[in-house]
């Protein structure tokens, strides 16, 4: 018969040992992360002006498409901590639903030329479209969501090379049998931004973001206009 001694030691090595592996889980899951987030690309000036403006880090997160654990190392790493306004609340989230339900769109050109504003592009690809919806990124010739079935999603994207910006533009093939619009656009809501890294990780620029989404069958031409900087 073992001692109460015994047992309490028993029983705290086994806590120790349960402990022990739960940390060791969490820091392989925060090093996952961080690989992850490595090749991300976030502008402190930017990252600080929405700390600034008191948005909570899941609203950062959303807007630069990357998780809140990112959002966390980076508000660290540029020395953002402590800068909001004691007793924020988070932003509220109703009318932003309401505008996607809505489906609020606005011309092409117009998207474009207040991205322009902020990032000066040097080269433009821009959308062969009408309309964007600026909440879900897709784009279509009416201010509605494209009808019937596709096989195919172009992606509009800023990336950065040598200290400037550029939107550039590719496509997936999602099936070769045509699929619906909200299949498509939950794929793409969902793994766009990773899909893109993956296929340029050689490349020499850097991927900030996806800008649009265009639903595609092979036969439909043209995609895109290029469109030079400065004011082009």
């Amino acid at each position: 018969m073992s001692s109460p001694l015994s047992s309490s030691y028993s029983s705290f090595k086994e806590k120790s040992k349960q402990e022990l592996i739960e940390k060791i889980q969490q820091l392989e899951s925060e090093l996952e992360e961080a690989r992850k987030a490595r090749g991300i690309y976030i502008p402190k000036d930017q990252l600080e002006n929405l700390v600034t403006k008191n948005w909570s880090n899941k609203e950062i997160a959303n807007h630069f498409n990357v998780s809140i654990s990112t959002i966390k190392r980076r508000i660290r790493k540029y020395d953002l901590t402590g800068i909001r306004k004691p007793g924020r609340k988070p932003k509220e989230q109703k009318p932003e639903v309401r505008e996607v339900e809505k489906e609020e769109w606005i011309t092409v050109e117009k998207y474009i030329r207040e991205l322009d504003e902020e990032y000066n592009f040097i080269e433009k690809l821009v959308p062969a479209f009408k309309f964007i919806n600026p909440n879900t990124l897709v784009c279509s010739n009416k201010k509605k969501n494209p009808e019937g079935k596709f096989t195919t999603l172009g992606i509009y994207f800023i990336v950065l090379q040598s200290a400037v910006y550029f939107i550039n533009y590719t496509r997936f093939k999602y099936s070769e049998r045509p699929t619906n619009f909200r299949e498509i656009y939950n794929w793409a809501r969902e793994n766009a931004f990773d899909s893109l890294e993956v296929r340029f990780q050689k490349s020499s620029f850097t991927i900030i973001k996806p800008i649009a989404y265009a639903f595609l069958n092979p036969e439909q031409k043209p995609e895109v206009i290029k469109a030079g900087g400065e004011g082009g």
